[in-house]
């Protein structure tokens, strides 16, 4: 079915300093967007009524994105993870690969950001010839050289659209990066076979974990996260793009326990992803604050101790009730 979108308005905006000048509208319908969710600094998280995603205001430009990436939690990781941590990587990878591949156990499998290529290393294990599209040129060189997969370097707009059509594509965490997610994803669909699978995930804006830490939710990430997907949002703009969607889940585990341990830690600590980046290896104390802000974060790491047994149990139920960490869909072309 058609989703009528209100007509989007026309406000133009002077630039500031490391933003773009945009109409604040809704990116998935365009109705105008209401008060603000969260503020950061010049950056606001603001909320649309009409089909209840959340849009980041103003959009940072290209340049700022692009420096924002090489720093904090999505800088890369200093050196490899431990072989117990690896192997726990790609049992998640296995997971992930269940729900993208669905019924189809064979065909062309293309993962849009593929990172350092974990999921394609287990889809061409499974019986799948996998290729990626990642634009940071560092994880795709590690995917290349590690697992000898095949990923372009550079957008999904530069991609060859003869190298298509695919059976499976799957954006783990992509879609909230993207300014424009609707003309994304009907880029995607111009790869996807007739009879192929998108498989998607995202944060859940309407997840409990949200409404628990407030604006210590982890996945706020600014200026990252673009928009915030709820799963009315998903359904909303893969209709119109040309999708519709076959089955949703907001269960993930693994993004269960990093989401509510991070936004937990974060609420405690005062600190922003501190433990995220240690965990990734790309962040060391280099002043005093530094210091302060680890011991901090201790402190914060022993309240999470007296405090999992009420967030594993949350986690244990959230999802059944619509309330996960995620927003996980399959869906085809219509």
């Amino acid at each position: 079915m058609e989703s009528q979108a209100p007509e989007q308005r026309d406000i133009s905006a002077e630039p500031t300093e490391g933003t773009a000048t945009h109409p604040e509208s809704c990116r998935i319908c365009g109705a105008t967007l209401d008060g603000p969710f969260l503020t950061g600094g010049k950056w606001r998280v603001q909320a649309c009524r009409s089909c209840t995603a959340a849009s980041l205001v103003p959009l940072p430009t290209p340049e700022v994105l692009d420096e924002a990436y090489h720093q904090g939690g999505y800088a890369d990781e200093r050196g490899q993870v431990p072989a117990p941590v690896d192997r726990l990587l790609d049992r998640f990878s296995r997971r992930r690969l269940e729900f993208a591949a669905g019924d189809k156990r064979s065909g062309r499998f293309l993962e849009v950001g593929s990172g350092k290529g974990r999921l394609l290393k287990v889809a061409r294990a499974k019986g799948f010839d996998p290729v990626g599209i990642e634009p940071h040129s560092g994880r795709r060189e590690f995917g290349t050289n590690r697992y000898d997969i095949d990923v372009f370097n550079g957008p999904l707009a530069d991609f060859p659209p003869e190298r298509g059509p695919f059976d499976v594509i799957a954006m783990w965490h992509v879609l909230e990066h993207v300014p424009e997610p609707v003309d994304f994803l009907r880029q995607v669909g111009k790869l996807l076979a007739d009879d192929g699978r998108l498989a998607i995930e995202v944060p859940n804006l309407r997840g409990w974990a949200r409404y628990v830490t407030g604006d210590a939710w982890f996945p706020w990430q600014l200026p990252y996260h673009l928009v915030h997907f709820t799963p009315k949002a998903m359904e909303i703009a893969l209709d119109r793009a040309g999708f519709e969607m076959t089955s949703i889940t907001t269960r993930s585990l693994e993004m269960q326990i990093l989401c509510w341990s991070q936004s937990v830690l974060n609420r405690l600590s005062g600190t922003d992803e501190l433990s995220y980046r240690l965990l990734k290896r790309n962040w060391q104390p280099e002043s005093k604050e530094d210091w302060k802000d680890l011991a901090r974060l201790a402190g914060a790491g022993l309240g999470l101790a007296v405090l999992s047994p009420f967030i594993l149990a949350a986690a244990a139920v959230e999802a059944d009730l619509g309330g996960g960490t995620v927003v996980r869909v399959a869906a085809r072309k219509v």
